[in-house]
């Protein structure tokens, strides 16, 4: 595991608290999936909120639920009478994961957010189903926070990431459902405002937002925005007003992209992958972006198994998923 220590930054602080998922199996935890903190580490602890089990499969991605527990979307397995369907699932450690929603409205999600108030879960489905059956290009959906019903929000714009900002905005990358190009919406109650549409932007996934209201996005296949050349194999763009910038190259990320911001905004967070494709956690300072990241390595070895990524709102308490350890693990992860 390649380490490169900042004794006193606020990055090693982090570097130590994801180090301390790295391997968090069973066997390696306590009687209630918690690892126990490091000596002198300055983090809280690392516990397995929910890991798969006869309930699910292949966790995409998760967020922290007001107080505890994590809400997250995956698969629940399969028969041969049943095949295998996408949910909205809630989970907390020590306790078996339950079933918010699995009904034929819930088709590709990929992604999703706790509200700003905690009533809601915002999931983005990049398919979506009309009442009748038929594709309605995508939608966020808005579920009550204890399961239910949703309501389809920002159809036809193939959601794939969806973020809400301490301050209650709603962001989520996505098409323009009438010219097809990717960019970075805005949803204000029933109605979607453009951030930004179109180059640079190529493959918009993950958003982190900053308390300013700059925003952060990452993106698979950055373009330079001038021939359309693949100038880097992911990027994290930055989005302040109408000056798209970048902000991070030369990585690659997971699949959703997972970014999320510390409570001061002082480090990112980039659930990312490794040339071999083995998960790695890219931690830069976004006082000096341009600067080596801090490297940790990540609990699972498997292709393409870092997923989603995101933080409580006004929290150091961030929800972070890994589709393949152990079949498939949400973690809760706390700091000081």
């Amino acid at each position: 595991m390649s380490h490169n220590p900042m004794q006193t930054s606020k990055i090693s602080v982090f570097a130590l608290l994801l180090l301390g998922a790295s391997g968090c199996s069973e066997s390696e935890s306590n009687g209630e999936g918690e690892k126990p903190p490091g000596s002198g580490s300055a983090f809280s602890n690392v516990e397995v909120a929910s890991s798969s089990s006869e309930t699910f499969v292949s966790p995409l991605s998760g967020t922290p639920l007001p107080e505890r527990g994590v809400a997250f979307i995956a698969m629940l397995p399969g028969s041969e009478e049943v095949p295998a369907r996408p949910a909205l699932l809630r989970g907390d450690v020590g306790e078996e994961p339950s079933v918010l929603y699995s009904g034929d409205l819930l088709q590709n999600p990929l992604d999703l957010d706790v509200s700003e108030d905690g009533a809601s879960i915002l999931v983005a489905d990049s398919v979506h189903l009309d009442e009748n059956g038929e594709s309605d290009g995508g939608a966020i959906l808005t579920f009550p926070v204890d399961g239910g019903e949703p309501v389809a929000s920002a159809v036809g714009y193939a959601p794939r990431a969806v973020t809400v900002a301490d301050s209650g905005e709603v962001y989520f990358s996505g098409a323009d459902p009438e010219t097809g190009e990717r960019g970075v919406f805005e949803l204000r109650g029933d109605a979607v405002e453009v951030v930004h549409v179109g180059a640079p932007l190529v493959d918009p996934s993950g958003i982190a937002v900053f308390g300013d209201g700059r925003i952060l996005v990452a993106d698979t296949s950055f373009s330079d925005g001038e021939d359309s050349t693949i100038a880097s194999r992911a990027a994290v763009l930055l989005i302040d007003a109408d000056d798209v910038s970048l902000f991070a190259s030369g990585f690659e990320t997971g699949y959703p992209a997972g970014l999320a911001l510390t409570r001061d905004d002082a480090v990112l967070i980039v659930s990312g992958q490794g040339p071999d494709s083995s998960n790695i956690v890219f931690l830069f300072d976004t006082a000096d972006p341009e600067a080596e990241p801090t490297l940790e390595t990540a609990f699972a070895s498997q292709m393409w198994s870092s997923g989603g990524l995101h933080r409580a709102h006004g929290e150091n308490r961030f929800a972070w998923c890994d589709k393949t350890a152990e079949g498939g693990t949400i973690y809760s992860i706390e700091a000081n």
